[in-house]
């Protein structure tokens, strides 16, 4: 006969993984951002696109690996589409004409 305390219990997340820190962390990355900004050229633009894309990762990975624990179906569904030859085609023919569009108009 098993009882609560018998079961397994989740760990504790980190604190800059919950609600609260993560907006603190916003915050200071927002206001890092307005602050730090100005002082940079255009030469730091990839610098810039880098902590952007760390940050995303940051945020994003935990929740992806949580659907992939809780719902491996959606990410089977999300590869086979990915895979899908014409999916793939559509896709770098958005990818080209974004591009397109940035050079032309921007």
């Amino acid at each position: 006969m098993t009882t609560e305390a018998d079961k397994p219990t989740e760990p504790r997340r980190p604190w800059w993984f919950t609600s609260r820190g993560l907006v603190v962390i916003a915050i200071v990355f927002v206001l890092g951002v307005l602050v730090a900004a100005p002082l940079l050229s255009l030469v730091t633009h990839v610098g810039w696109l880098i902590v952007l894309l760390a940050l995303t990762g940051w945020l994003v990975v935990p929740d992806l690996h949580w659907v992939w624990r809780e719902h491996p179906e959606v990410f089977r569904r999300v590869l086979r589409l990915l895979t899908n030859a014409r999916t793939v085609r559509v896709l770098l023919y958005l990818a080209v004409a974004y591009a397109w569009a940035l050079v032309l108009f921007n």
